[in-house]
């Protein structure tokens, strides 16, 4: 039988040598043949007539459809020798995603074969987040991180500035998981830190910039005066005498101009015109800023002090609308705490603790309020209680005085400003005398066991905090916001209010 298959060879007869060798039991020698035919059906009625023992043939069948792209066939022979790697791969050029990724978690060895060219089609069908969780999973990071930065950089030249302020803020946290646990130090961390900052800088920036956008392109905006107005002073003031990319300079003083004259904010408005006729203003909008400008300068050259901010580090003020040397008071240089939904400053004051651990900061933190103490029984209006003759008993107490009510402020009034600014440092005399609801602890990011400290110096302005973000709102305007938009950066659902090392919530 071998002869006369061989003989059939010799005659160009395929398929009958191919019937001969595995008449003869030599399913090898048929399986090559078959496939040489291009014989599929052939090799199905093979792989069915052999058991698991026939491994070498069952194999050679397996990989006979994969080279004919039978991948079905190919795949319940790879089932039948319970090769799973084979499996995979097979599932993977049926682009069979479902099966290939339930084989996974009792194959995880196998992860990076799978997720990969599944991250590569995802892109394909611009499933971009759901490829930047596949490239993480098949452990390649890189790909992920350049993924976001492509998608940044497109979504900043289409005009899409909400997307991309997301984009980039998740590209900082990306480039801050790159940083190695206790390298914070060293060269390398510190440059990756200095890209976090920045990245995070653009995000802000363009979240920012949304606004002003839409306010000169859009017909109508549903955001109010205010908000753009804040807006436009962040960027002015945050920017300097920088330029980012597609950032228009005009766009964003033509809208504090406007904004400011609806204000009250004359002086400024007049600021705003005189630096538009520096700048290359677009030629349909020459005549109406001209006429602008002469209207600006018939006003008062003053601002409505009540639009002047306020630094609550140093307590000035009346401050400018605009420090172009950046987005904090220029007496202290104390950086301003924005919400970012309303771009007002809020009442927080960054400060730093002696050398101790954080769980010794909680537990100092207001200890002179939870012993009992006297201050916890007064208030800053002057009364105490107390008990007399197992009465309570209610008395204003004129010698209380204003340090004891308020140490914080006092430690604040006594720090001279310097040329670069610097928390201040709150000794434990002070610490214990601090509520906890009116201090916020929030861990520095990539850097273990390191964390900074604020105080909220109007305690009667509720204040919301977003652990994903790091950001700081007023309690009832990000309520507001969130009923119509998504949270700022993040484009979350819901606020977070759990920290990344699983430590306790703020506020503290």
């Amino acid at each position: 039988m071998k002869r006369q298959a061989q003989w059939s060879v010799e005659m160009n007869d395929l398929p009958g040598a191919a019937k001969m060798w595995l008449a003869a039991g030599c399913y090898p020698e048929a399986i090559k043949l078959f496939l040489e035919l291009r014989d599929s059906n052939s090799l199905q009625k093979v792989a069915n007539e052999l058991t698991n023992a026939n491994t070498e043939a069952l194999q050679l069948c397996a990989d006979a459809f994969a080279s004919l792209d039978a991948h079905d066939m190919a795949r319940q022979v790879y089932l039948k020798l319970g090769d799973m790697k084979s499996l995979l791969e097979v599932y993977v050029r049926m682009q069979c995603w479902d099966e290939a990724l339930g084989l996974l978690p009792e194959h995880p060895e196998h992860a990076r074969e799978v997720y990969l060219p599944y991250a590569k089609w995802l892109l394909m069908e611009d499933r971009f987040q759901d490829a930047q969780e596949a490239f993480k999973q098949a452990g390649e990071p890189g790909y992920s991180l350049k993924m976001l930065e492509v998608m940044a950089h497109n979504a900043v030249v289409e005009r899409r500035f909400k997307d991309a302020s997301c984009y980039f803020w998740q590209v900082a946290n990306e480039t801050l998981k790159t940083l190695i646990p206790g390298t914070a130090n060293t060269f390398e961390g510190e440059t990756i830190v200095h890209r976090y900052e920045t990245l995070r800088e653009r995000a802000l920036m363009y979240f920012a910039y949304d606004k002003i956008y839409h306010y000169i392109e859009d017909p109508f905006t549903a955001d109010r005066s205010d908000v753009i107005f804040g807006a436009a002073r962040f960027i002015l003031s945050s920017l300097g005498t920088n330029q980012m990319f597609n950032v228009s300079r005009v766009y964003t003083l033509i809208t504090l101009a406007k904004q400011a004259n609806a204000l009250g904010a004359f002086k400024l408005a007049r600021f705003a015109y005189d630096q538009l006729h520096l700048l290359k203003v677009p030629r349909k909008w020459q005549d109406d800023l001209e006429l602008d400008t002469l209207k600006a300068r018939a006003k008062p050259h003053v601002d409505d002090d009540d639009l002047l901010p306020t630094c609550f580090n140093c307590s000035t003020e009346k401050l400018p609308l605009i420090n172009t040397e950046g987005d904090k008071c220029s007496v202290c240089g104390h950086p301003f705490i924005r919400d970012l939904t309303t771009f007002d400053i809020l009442p927080l004051v960054e400060f730093e603790i002696q050398p101790m651990s954080h769980q010794q900061f909680l537990q100092k933190l207001g200890s002179h309020h939870a012993t009992g103490a006297s201050m916890t029984q007064s208030s800053q209006d002057g009364w105490s209680s107390h008990q007399h003759g197992g009465a309570d008993v209610m008395r204003m107490d004129d010698h209380i005085s204003r340090s004891s009510v308020d140490k914080f402020a006092d430690l604040l009034m006594s720090v001279s400003p310097g040329d670069t600014f610097a928390p201040v440092i709150v000794p434990e005399e002070v610490l214990v005398t601090m509520k906890r609801d009116e201090v916020f602890a929030l861990p520095v990011l990539g850097i273990p066991n390191r964390w900074r400290y604020f105080k909220n110096m109007l305690p009667k302005t509720p204040i919301s905090f977003d652990a994903n973000t790091q950001l700081f709102f007023h309690e009832e305007d990000l309520e507001f916001f969130m009923l119509r938009d998504r949270c700022p950066l993040s484009r979350a659902p819901h606020i977070s209010t759990k920290l990344t090392n699983k430590t306790q919530t703020t506020p503290s």
